[in-house]
C-alpha cells in the first residue's frame, strides 16, 4: 500500500481532554513510520500554549519527521468564521477547521467553549443540514484553513442524522469541488470514521487532496490511521490523492500570506 503515512490530527497535554508531551508524540510517530504530523490542540480558547509547544518541538530535532504546530479550531457560524483571534491565523503552522457545533442554531447552554443541548426543535432537519453545509463551504472558501476535519461529526453527534447517507449528494459534491478549487485538504478521520465513502469518492474524482488523522488524545493512538489507509486503498486512491508534506507547506504559505494581509487591514 503505497500511500503517504501522516497524522495531521493530534492532541496532547495542551488540550484539556488529552495527555502526553511533545516528545511522547514524536517518539510514537517515528515508531509508526509517519512522514509528517501536526499537533492540533483544541481552540477555543485561544492557543496561549502556542509558543511553549513550538519551543518544545524545536528542541526535539533529533526526531527526523516533519512536524507542524497547529490547532483544531471550531467553525462558529454559517459564514465559516472560526473560534479564534485573527492574529493566530498567521502564527499557527496548521489550521484544521472542525464542525464542533451546529452553526446558526442556538444552544440551551454554552460557556463559549462547550456547547450543550441545541434547540433543534426550532428547525427542520433539512434546515440544520443546510446550515452545517454552508458553514463547511464558507470555511473552505475563506482560504484561512488548511484542512477540514471529520466532516459530518456534529450532525451525527447531535443526532440530526444517523449517518451521512442522509446528507444530499450534491452537498458532498460541492464540498469536494470547493476543496479542490481552494486547495484545502479533507481529513479522513480514523477515530470518527468520517467522512463517508461517497464524499471521499467525490474528492478523488474532483481532485481534492486528502489527509489522514487519528484524532489522538494520548500518545499510544498517534499514527493509528489504518482504517483510513485501508478505505482509501479499497477506493483506488493513489499517493497523488494524498497531500504530501510539501503540498501542506505550500498551502500553509498561501494561507499565512492571506491572513497577514487581513491582519494588516484590521489594524
Amino acid at each position: 500500500m503505497d500511500l503517504t503515512r501522516m497524522d495531521i490530527h493530534i492532541h496532547n497535554k495542551y488540550s484539556s481532554d488529552a495527555k502526553g508531551s511533545a516528545e511522547d508524540v514524536l517518539r510514537e510517530a517515528c515508531k509508526k513510520n509517519l512522514e509528517y504530523i501536526a499537533f492540533t490542540n483544541h481552540v477555543p480558547p485561544d492557543p496561549a500554549w502556542l509558543s511553549d509547544l513550538k519551543k518544545e518541538v524545536e528542541d526535539l530535532k533529533k526526531y527526523e519527521i516533519g512536524v507542524l504546530v497547529g490547532a483544531e479550531i471550531g467553525i462558529k457560524d454559517v459564514n465559516g468564521g472560526l473560534f479564534i483571534s485573527p492574529k493566530y491565523l498567521s502564527e499557527l503552522d496548521f489550521i484544521l477547521a472542525a464542525d464542533h457545533i451546529l452553526p446558526g442554531v442556538p444552544y440551551r447552554y454554552s460557556n463559549g467553549v462547550y456547547f450543550k443541548d441545541p434547540l433543534l426543535e426550532n428547525f427542520t432537519k433539512e434546515e440544520v443540514i443546510e446550515k452545517w453545509f454552508k458553514s463547511i463551504v464558507k470555511a473552505i472558501e475563506s482560504r484561512l484553513v488548511d484542512a477540514v476535519a471529520h466532516i459530518g461529526w456534529v450532525i451525527v453527534q447531535e443526532r440530526v442524522v444517523e449517518s451521512l447517507k442522509e446528507v444530499p449528494s450534491e452537498y458532498k459534491k460541492t464540498i469536494a469541488e470547493k476543496a479542490a478549487e481552494y486547495n484545502v485538504f479533507i481529513e479522513v478521520n480514523t477515530s470518527a470514521q468520517l467522512p463517508d465513502e461517497e464524499l471521499i469518492k467525490y474528492c478523488l474524482r474532483e481532485g481534492a487532496k486528502l489527509v489522514l488523522g487519528s484524532d489522538a488524545h494520548e500518545p499510544s493512538v498517534v499514527g493509528e490511521i489504518e482504517w483510513g489507509l485501508e478505505l482509501l486503498s479499497r477506493l483506488g486512491a493513489t499517493k497523488e490523492d494524498l497531500a504530501s508534506f510539501e503540498d501542506v507547506l505550500k498551502r500553509i504559505e498561501e494561507r499565512r500570506k492571506l491572513a497577514s494581509n487581513i491582519s494588516l487591514k484590521t489594524v
